[in-house]
């Protein structure tokens, strides 16, 4: 007999946000089924609330398009923020006298009668918020305690872990696209530069952001005495009569007037500004330009169109429109910067002024962006007072990259007088390996009671990570250290074993264990083993035994030498030499590997 998944294997069994909050929703419909549901999340800027998940009725179904991805910003004042910002249930009524006029426009368009807004926490500050709405007025009392306890409390810790997870692979997603888009990019501008034909540069113009963005159709209007004239336009499309007729509706018009706003494409160019619509049919039927309103109807079933200047020394010299039929393209935050950079290039291109600046900027960006990486997992990683009486633990974490694969965490467990240590190493370095790093973490947040045992912990690890890692294995060693007995029980799954200094003495604190994320049956033991006042312990990943010097000799040979000879009476003090020791002996070679070290004495 199948053994049926409980609810929280199903919470657990995710670290994607998206699939998270589906599981959330279908946990909700069964007990309530909200006329509208929508969850707002904190973005990474903690500047806006952004929809990540919302549904709606079968009559208002588009909009579930419409809204996802919409941002509010915190700032505002309104119910939503409101109860953001506050940390509190608010409920709004439609006959209510109070209501903000976002909230009492949103009741009216859609026929709602009531709506709750609820902080999305437990106890500290509300990852977002979750909107219920309905159509008839009724007591709530029952449904938001049901919520709190059926939604908001099973899904907190884990919808928290995801959102953070999402930021890192979002980072991890834009900086592989960045580099690779630039590198695109470059060649492009170099490409351009070699040509001498002003009609071979527009189509080579053209056919750059078709390849590199997928666009359908391109077209160049250029100002000329105040006036942008249509230059030039290319397709990829087989079928050209769309492209045709477009073709010719503009070369019968000439282009857009600049004395006056004219269309979308001059106010792009009179305002120095981009304008991107992601799905033009929600927006076909609005007032707008008379030429705007004949494109588009030349266009049938055109998805987006993403219109922006081209610039030279800053200063506009014309307009691209880029089109997109067939299929959308929902372009994120960072292909519009690239477009816009590119296009930013396209006026350059003639002088070439400044592509070195520009290739500046997209590093410097890159390096952001990996800084904020950094800091995300810093985050994760324990603070060392967070310790026991009768202990002192110092760590040193410096990755290899902006972000690495080691991990440590000091761990209070619930009787007051036992501490737990984790540390591990994922295989590689880089974005990867701290993708992996975050989703041991938010495993290791919400391992319940397998933390008091050292085998079931790693057990639980190792049957979570399995198949999830992209063939990346992790090792680990986790211990449990009882002040009252100064007894130290502990469990390896595949990691350097940590050394015990004891009067001049070094012991290995040894016991076997496959790396975790290999087998799914994997087995570990433990070993009990008494500690002593005055005992020194040095937890470590591979990075510091085997960093290399100028002449290709590891660290572990010097290191063992001095620990044999080290003062242990200062936790701190040793920890800190032992790393400079590291630093010392690698000279001015860069780092191979993450570093990762945990000193911890015992009074």
């Amino acid at each position: 007999m199948v053994r049926k998944e409980t609810k929280l294997e199903k919470i657990l069994s995710t670290i994607n946000i998206s699939e998270l909050l589906e599981i959330m929703y279908s946990d909700l419909l069964s007990f309530y089924k909200p006329y509208i549901f929508t969850i707002y999340l904190l973005s990474e800027s903690n500047k806006h609330l952004i929809v990540h998940k919302s549904e709606w009725p079968e009559h208002l179904k588009d909009m579930k398009e419409v809204s996802l991805n919409l941002k509010i910003e915190i700032e505002i004042d309104n119910d939503f923020t409101k109860c953001f910002k506050n940390n509190k249930i608010i409920e709004v009524k439609k006959e209510s006298s109070q209501l903000d006029q976002v909230t009492a426009e949103m009741f009216k368009r859609y026929y709602i009668e009531q709506g709750i807004y609820m902080p999305f926490s437990l106890y500290d500050s509300p990852i977002g918020i979750i909107c219920i709405y309905s159509e008839k007025d009724s007591d709530n009392y029952n449904l938001i305690s049901k919520i709190q306890d059926h939604i908001i409390q099973p899904y907190y810790n884990q919808c928290k872990h995801a959102l953070q997870f999402s930021f890192l692979k979002e980072r991890e997603e834009e900086v592989l696209f960045a580099k690779e888009l630039t590198t695109k990019i470059l060649h492009t501008v170099s490409s351009l530069s070699s040509l001498t034909s002003i009609s071979l540069i527009y189509d080579s113009i053209i056919q750059s952001f078709l390849q590199l963005f997928s666009f359908d159709i391109g077209l160049i209007f250029i100002n000329e005495q105040n006036f942008l004239t249509y230059r030039a336009g290319n397709t990829n499309l087989l079928q050209r009569e769309i492209f045709n007729s477009i073709e010719e509706y503009f070369k019968d018009i000439k282009g857009y007037s600049l004395s006056k706003p004219d269309g979308a494409t001059s106010l792009a160019y009179l305002q120095k500004q981009h304008f991107y619509i992601p799905n033009v049919q929600l927006v076909k039927d609005v007032p707008m330009y008379e030429k705007d309103k004949n494109s588009v109807t030349l266009l049938p079933g055109i998805h987006d169109l993403f219109i922006a200047p081209l610039v030279k020394d800053n200063t506009p010299i014309g307009v691209i429109q880029l089109i997109k039929l067939t299929n959308s393209l929902s372009l994120k935050d960072p292909d519009i910067a690239m477009i816009n950079s590119l296009c930013n290039l396209i006026g350059v291109t003639i002088v070439n002024s400044q592509l070195y600046s520009i290739i500046e900027d997209q590093n410097n960006q890159i390096t952001t962006d990996l800084k904020l990486a950094s800091k995300l997992q810093q985050n994760l990683i324990s603070k060392s007072s967070q310790v026991i009486e009768g202990v002192k633990i110092t760590t040193i974490f410096e990755p290899m990259e902006h972000i690495g694969g080691d991990f440590f965490n000091l761990i209070r467990l619930r009787e007051p007088n036992l501490l737990g240590i984790i540390i591990m190493d994922v295989t590689g370095h880089g974005v990867e390996a701290a993708l992996i790093t975050t989703m041991a973490k938010a495993l290791l947040d919400t391992s319940g009671i397998s933390k008091l045992h050292p085998p079931k912990l790693l057990s639980h690890l190792n049957s979570a990570l399995c198949n999830q890692t992209n063939n990346n294995f992790i090792t680990a060693f986790y211990c449990i250290y009882n002040n009252d007995t100064k007894a130290l029980t502990f469990s390896n799954a595949g990691h350097p074993a940590p050394l015990l200094i004891r009067d001049g003495e070094i012991i290995p604190l040894k016991v076997k264990g496959r790396a975790l994320a290999i087998d799914l049956d994997s087995k570990y033991d433990k070993v009990d083993f008494q500690c002593r006042s005055g005992d020194y312990i040095l937890l470590y990943t591979d990075g510091l035994t085997e960093t290399f010097n100028s002449e290709r000799e590891p660290f572990e040979k010097p290191l063992l030498d001095y620990l044999q000879t080290c003062d242990t009476s200062n936790s701190q003090e040793l920890t800190q030499s032992i790393y400079d020791k590291l630093k010392k002996h690698c000279g001015s070679s860069e780092l191979e590997d993450d570093i990762c070290i945990v000193g911890f004495s015992i009074d």
